[in-house]
């Protein structure tokens, strides 16, 4: 019964050190999430309207982090009404089936300054990846920012189906930025 009781402590302060050496951030309304595509030889740039960031970071204990970001993709915005419901349809998002994305990352290294990197898994439509993102970070008293970009592939996770996984019309890569503006 006692090594119960002293198991019991040392996990509870244990997560306790865990979340004091990594405070919560909530983001604020200015925070953005956005895109930049090809389509037709041209840039195409976009957003979501709505997404949730949990981010649990500290520059001084970045073992101790986690994010995790759901993305309604519901909210896709590229400012063209009937683009924005044929990315929602089928042959892209499929939100009806799928109606979140989500990235969730448990492992981070610096790479200098405030410079970093979420090593993590991104789900789009049905399938999971493995996505390195990196990041800066900085906090000033208990506001912070996090920014970056990724690029991805759009088929990798089945976006464009059937004649839509020709490049011709509409380019693989996506580049995903993001800028959230945290408060502890």
């Amino acid at each position: 019964m006692r090594s119960m009781l002293l198991l019991a402590i040392t996990v509870g302060g244990a997560a306790q050190a865990q979340d004091s050496a990594a405070p919560l951030w909530q983001t604020g309304a200015d925070s953005t999430l956005s895109f930049i595509g090809v389509q037709q030889g041209a840039e195409l740039e976009g957003r979501f309207e709505s997404f949730d960031a949990q981010i649990r970071f500290a520059p001084e204990a970045p073992a101790a982090g986690r994010f995790e970001v759901i993305v309604a993709i519901a909210s896709i915005d590229t400012d063209y009404d009937d683009r924005d419901e044929a990315l929602r349809g089928p042959e892209f998002f499929d939100v009806e089936r799928w109606p979140e994305g989500r990235f969730v990352a448990e492992r981070f290294t610096s790479a200098g300054g405030d410079a970093y990197e979420a090593e993590g898994e991104l789900t789009l439509r049905d399938r999971t990846l493995p996505l390195t993102v990196p990041f800066t970070f900085s906090a000033e008293g208990t506001d912070a920012t996090l920014a970056g970009e990724v690029a991805i592939s759009r088929l990798e996770f089945g976006i464009g189906q059937g004649e839509w996984t020709d490049t011709t019309y509409v380019g693989d890569e996506v580049i995903v930025r993001f800028h959230l503006d945290l408060q502890r």
